[in-house]
């Protein structure tokens, strides 16, 4: 005698799309020439540095720089941070606060950010307040959670403990900062993560205008 197993017949639709004559080709070129201008977008950032200044006047200056200078005598001298610089491209003076390597994909950068050229180091300006010893923004933990077979074929929503979600704050040299919240509430994770002993799951950590983690 035979057994087996009765599966219900699935059906299927298939529908033939067909471009207009010539179009292919076309769509097909223009996917290649986008995608290798980007590509060349990345790797032509990839060898800058992000900076952020902040200036007299409370507003902020950010823009792509290379990552060392060079002097008027031929040397070569990177960049400081808490300096202040004269930048000529926008002609104003401000304080560096955030010296980073730029990956090239990176998505909270704005696409037409201005390359700084022209850029020298001043005497201290008084009125510009000094950049922050730790800067936090946007910083994440997330703890996946295990799910049962059923949950995890049937569902493709990930479910997480949102340990630290969203923190942004910052420290200046000689600042107390208090940090209070209720029992679970992030704390000891967010100093596990500021003491990277746990890697975050999203966010940045600026120490001394370089950031740590990625």
């Amino acid at each position: 005698m035979t057994r087996g197993i009765w599966l219900p017949a699935i059906f299927t639709r298939r529908v033939a799309m067909q471009a207009p004559s010539g179009s292919l080709g076309q769509v097909t070129d223009s996917k290649v020439v986008a995608e290798g201008q980007k590509s060349r977008k990345k790797k032509a950032r990839k060898d800058l540095r992000l900076v952020r200044f902040g200036a007299a006047d409370g507003s902020v200056i950010l823009g792509l720089v290379p990552p060392s200078r060079m002097l008027p005598d031929g040397s070569v001298k990177g960049w400081e941070f808490n300096k202040c610089y004269r930048i000529k491209d926008v002609d104003k003076v401000g304080r560096l606060s955030v010296v980073r390597e730029v990956r090239g994909d990176e998505e909270d950068l704005p696409p037409d950010l201005q390359r700084f050229e022209q850029v020298e180091e001043v005497e201290d300006d008084p009125r510009i307040p000094a950049a922050p010893v730790m800067s936090i923004e946007n910083l994440r933990k997330w703890y996946p959670l295990k799910r049962g077979f059923f949950e995890t074929v049937f569902s493709r929503e990930e479910m997480n403990v949102k340990a630290v979600d969203d923190v942004s704050f910052s420290l200046s040299k000689g600042e107390i900062f208090a940090l209070a919240g209720e029992s679970g509430s992030g704390k000891t994770t967010l100093g596990k993560v500021l003491l990277r002993l746990v890697s975050p799951s999203g966010g940045r950590i600026v120490f001394l205008g370089f950031r740590t983690v990625r």
